[in-house]
């Protein structure tokens, strides 16, 4: 108990005997709720139920996904180890779990980078081998759109020369089967905020049921219109790390480049 690691003690026929409150605070059980379960209802073995899935049958560490008590799931790094009797007889497996949430979190932010700046590559080289740069774009978009995985990408202007301010969309496309967006009804209520900024802005909705979730970005490069590069998302709430943020950042500059060289 004065470990700061939570610790599970299992016995042979793979119930839990006992655990340390760290490990009952990990998966949200109280310690009489716990004792008695199988291992099975808490830890995914794909299947698979022996002692040797549990212990990884070489003691070394082993990545596993634990079911807490609410029914959500956390990737784990366990390490087991058969403590014996006075007779050498196997008497029950101690298990220790780390949460890696963080790490796996670190190592999916760094895939989809990785997927953007791939899709950003290649949309470079069509841009720089195509003579009409504007039949190119709606290719980039579609790379770049399924590369983050959001429900559409669009180009637009916001005409403020008008005696009502307009969002004029001229690049977009739309993940095949997924829910509509209606952007100049997301975009219009924020006009005022997108002109403002310099960088890149977040606008995510809290409950995606109350409008799509997007990030606008300006265009750099474009010198007679405001450009926006626009990321929407129907379901899912966008929340990007640094990393990501500057590689849509580098797509919007490629593509103000390429709308600047056009015009």
């Amino acid at each position: 108990d004065q470990t700061g690691e939570s610790v599970f003690i299992i016995d042979m026929d793979l119930r839990y005997l006992a655990a340390n409150q760290q490990a009952l605070d990990l998966l949200g059980y109280k310690k009489e709720e716990l004792i008695g379960l199988p291992v099975s209802a808490v830890m995914l073995l794909e299947g698979e139920t022996d002692t040797g899935t549990v212990l990884h049958n070489d003691f070394n560490m082993a990545e596993r996904i634990l079911k807490r008590k609410d029914g959500s799931t956390l990737p784990v790094e366990i390490s087991a180890s058969v403590v014996y009797n006075e007779n050498s007889e196997a008497a029950y497996i101690q298990s220790i779990a780390r949460d890696i949430s963080e790490r796996k979190r670190s190592e999916m932010a760094l895939m989809r980078y990785s997927r953007i700046l791939s899709a950003i590559n290649a949309a470079t080289a069509r841009l720089l081998r195509s003579s009409n740069i504007e039949t190119m774009i709606p290719d980039v978009l579609a790379s770049l759109g399924e590369a983050i995985d959001v429900s559409c990408c669009a180009i637009f202007e916001i005409d403020t020369f008008s005696p009502q301010p307009a969002v004029n969309v001229q690049y977009q496309w739309e993940k095949k089967n997924s829910p509509p967006i209606e952007i100049q009804a997301t975009v219009l209520p924020l006009i005022p905020s997108i002109l403002n900024i310099s960088g890149s802005e977040f606008f995510n909705a809290k409950d995606p049921s109350h409008g799509p979730s997007f990030i606008i970005l300006p265009i750099q490069g474009t010198l007679d219109f405001r450009g926006f590069l626009g990321l929407f998302d129907a379901t899912n709430i966008i929340g990007w790390s640094s990393s990501e943020r500057d590689a849509a950042e580098m797509a919007a500059g490629l593509i103000g480049s390429a709308l600047q060289r056009t015009r």
